[in-house]
C-alpha cells in the first residue's frame, strides 16, 4: 500500500492495525526514546530519534521519493493520561504521519483556515467550533494529519508513545 494517494488527498486517514508485529522493535523504540538526551524544551514529552528501524524504513518505501522527502529526525512524543496539545497545524506545509507504538490519543480536527492564528504561529488563537472529524489513535495505528490541519490532541492512557515523521512536498518551492 503506497501512502502517496492518502498524501494526494489533504485529507486526516487513519489505518488501523498498520504495526500488526514488530514487536521486538517496538521496545527497541521506546528504550530508545527513554534514552535519548533530545529533550525539546519548547514542546513537553518530545524527543528525537534517529530513523534507523524498520517502521521507519518501511514508510520511507511506502512514500515517492521523488516527490515528498521525509525528515532525517523522528520526533517521538511520551505522554500520560490527560494531557493536552492545544489546536495547532503542523510545521508550514508539512504532513505528518504518526504511528502509535503504545497507548491511546485522542485527535480533533478541523480544517485549514477554520481559524484564526496568533500572529506568526501555527497556535490558534481562539477555537470556533469547527470540528470536522475526531479520531482515536490506539497501539499499531497510523494517522495521517494533511498540511495546515488543525488538530487538537488528548492522551487517554499514560505511557503512550507515538512517532512523528514530517513529510515535506518537492514541488512546492518556498521563496
Amino acid at each position: 500500500m503506497k501512502l502517496n494517494k492518502y498524501l494526494e488527498k489533504n485529507n486526516s486517514i487513519i489505518i488501523k492495525n498498520y504495526l500488526k508485529k514488530n514487536l521486538d522493535e517496538k521496545k527497541k523504540i521506546i528504550e530508545s526514546i527513554n534514552s535519548s538526551k533530545e529533550n525539546n524544551f519548547f514542546l513537553r514529552g518530545s524527543k528525537y530519534i534517529d530513523n534507523k528501524y524498520k517502521i521507519i524504513n518501511n514508510i520511507k518505501k511506502k512514500i515517492d521519493q521523488d516527490k515528498y522527502k521525509i525528515d532525517e529526525k523522528i520526533r517521538c512524543w511520551n505522554h500520560n493520561n490527560g494531557n493536552l496539545t492545544k489546536n495547532h497545524y503542523d510545521g508550514n506545509g508539512v504532513d505528518v504521519i504518526n504511528i502509535c507504538i503504545k497507548g491511546k490519543k485522542k485527535f480533533i480536527f478541523s480544517k485549514p483556515d477554520s481559524h484564526i492564528n496568533i500572529p506568526y504561529t501555527n497556535i490558534s488563537l481562539l477555537k470556533l467550533d469547527k470540528e470536522e472529524e475526531i479520531l482515536i489513535l490506539e497501539e499499531n495505528d497510523l494517522l495521517l494529519i494533511p498540511r495546515f490541519w488543525y488538530h487538537t490532541v488528548e492522551t487517554l492512557e499514560d505511557n503512550t508513545y507515538m512517532l512523528s515523521i514530517t513529510v515535506s512536498d518537492l514541488e512546492v518551492e518556498l521563496n
